[in-house]
């Protein structure tokens, strides 16, 4: 691990020493707006719920870049996301707005790059985020990989209080569907220092280093091999000192046939402490044709809770009517292996405009 800090120190320095010459900044602001609407039947009611899809939430940014001679160009970006009520913050029983309004920093980064790669520095992804996640389905925003990010706080019980032994206040235990089903996928934004390798034959490599020493290494591929889009990712995580990580490794492949249908492959595994090694698998078969997509999916977790296993079925259906436009919708189920668990199940409609 020190080598690999090293190293992306010393690629700093040298890529910001050759820089010679400034040109003129092309700046640019974008960012999309998200919304769904959840009717879910879980055991905290069948309430109708209006979202922000966390999945991909609401969102703005600005980015800066310049030529900066000898072949390099340097940039920065700025990324903020505003949301009114969190997907994820939400269940059948939720009366009004939970998460009401959150804003969060989602980059603010800079970074260069030339022959040599890319780096980045500041906040912005892990060199494995979204590992998992790969995904040429076209029904990605109603069917994510990480989709606890939208329906983590649905219920599969109801909520209970109780006295610990030698405690005199009430705990409450909240039986979120976020705690026993979760994608493991790398770290997500953090602060860090990222390295990105040129692509070779459709791979590229990332590394990163973030607070508590966490290291995050990937290995990616995009191509297409005898006429079949396939893309890949696998990755693993060390967890350093960070107080709230945990070692991590997984990933994900996904083919697109010319014919429109396609199919993925998602795992991951977590160093489970008390817990038996978590481990969750995920798999989607697609049809895409013109502006149209379609999915169903399946999903297992185990002992993401001790000795609780959960599993997830859906199908999906997305409609593009133009670029930057999609409308979608998608009938999800889950099943909790525990006692006296109510099977949860939502329906959700949205659409996302990016601009």
């Amino acid at each position: 691990m020190k080598e690999s800090r090293l190293v992306l120190t010393s690629a700093v320095v040298l890529a910001l020493g050759t820089a010679t010459s400034a040109q003129a900044v092309d700046f640019t602001i974008s960012g999309q707006v998200s919304r769904a609407i959840l009717i879910p039947d879980d055991a905290a009611g069948s309430e109708v719920q209006h979202v922000d899809n966390n999945a991909s939430g609401s969102r703005i940014r600005v980015k800066a870049k310049q030529d900066i001679g000898n072949g390099m160009k340097m940039g920065a970006r700025y990324e903020l996301q505003l949301q009114e009520n969190k997907g994820n913050a939400v269940n059948g029983g939720s009366l009004k707005e939970e998460a009401n309004s959150t804003l969060d920093v989602r980059y603010s980064d800079i970074w260069v790059s030339g022959g040599f790669g890319k780096l980045s520095l500041g906040k912005g992804d892990g060199a494995s985020n979204g590992t998992t996640e790969v995904d040429m389905s076209g029904t990605y925003m109603p069917a994510p990989a990480n989709m606890m990010d939208m329906l983590g706080g649905l219920k599969y019980k109801p909520d209970e209080t109780f006295i610990p032994p030698g405690e005199t206040k009430e705990k409450t235990i909240e039986y979120k569907l976020g705690k026993v089903y979760e994608m493991f996928d790398g770290y997500s934004r953090n602060n860090r220092l990222r390295y990105d390798s040129p692509k070779m034959s459709g791979l590229s490599l990332a590394l990163s280093s973030a607070q508590g020493n966490s290291i995050e290494i990937a290995l990616r591929y995009s191509g297409e091999i005898g006429g079949i889009k396939v893309q890949g990712a696998i990755f693993s995580d060390d967890a350093g000192d960070h107080p709230s990580r945990k070692d991590t490794q997984g990933g994900s492949i996904a083919v697109l046939l010319p014919s429109g249908f396609n199919a993925l492959v998602a795992y991951s595994t977590r160093d489970g402490g008390a817990n038996d090694d978590p481990a969750v698998v995920w798999t989607k078969l697609g049809y895409k044709t013109g502006k149209h997509s379609v999915s169903v999916d399946f999903g297992q977790a185990s002992d993401v809770t001790a000795g609780i296993d959960a599993d997830t079925a859906a199908v999906a259906y997305t409609f593009r009517p133009a670029k930057g436009i999609e409308t979608y919708a998608a009938y999800r189920t889950f099943n909790v292996d525990t006692t006296n668990s109510v099977d949860p199940t939502v329906f959700i409609i949205g659409s996302r405009v990016k601009f």
